[in-house]
């Protein structure tokens, strides 16, 4: 079982039969694997220089050109909004990412941050927790020995 496979068992219910969105797909690997069980799968990034070829394959997922931190998508337009292996890279807009995927969930949605990077793992600890502490969001976090698990509730 790959990791991603890992993953998507943990988090299925929040997946399978859902409207999800991957917010900074990088390569959209979570995106594919998504979409075998998602009803629909929508990856944005602000490059598509990284999309993995398999992503042309699958019918319910479409990649898009965007900021994650201002999405062009109408408010709670997705059940389930996933940040994979991604948090390191927006290490600088963790309020914007986090508030604008927040918006674009659907009332009783969840976001996940997930990484198994330790640039990741170190801003979900340095800058993710304490952000959310902060604002007061309701949150919960996981670790086995791959992958933190943040889960943010709308």
């Amino acid at each position: 079982m790959s990791q991603i496979s890992k993953v998507l068992e943990k988090i299925k219910e929040d997946i399978a039969g859902k409207k999800v969105l991957e917010a900074a797909c990088g390569r959209a690997e979570f995106s594919v694997y998504a979409s075998k069980t998602a009803q629909e799968v929508y990856c944005v990034d602000l490059v598509d220089f990284r999309l993995i070829e398999e992503i042309k394959e699958c019918k319910n997922l479409t990649f898009e050109l965007m900021d994650v931190t201002d999405m062009k998508y109408g408010e709670q337009t997705f059940d389930t909004v996933v940040m994979y292996n991604a948090i390191g890279h927006l290490d600088t807009v963790i309020s914007e990412a986090i508030t604008e995927s927040k918006r674009v969930l659907k009332a009783g949605g969840r976001l996940y941050i997930i990484s198994s990077f330790k640039m990741d793992k170190n801003v979900i600890e340095d800058k993710v927790i304490p952000y959310l502490q902060e604002s007061g969001e309701k949150y919960t976090v996981e670790a086995d020995k791959t992958y933190t698990y943040v889960q943010i509730e709308k």
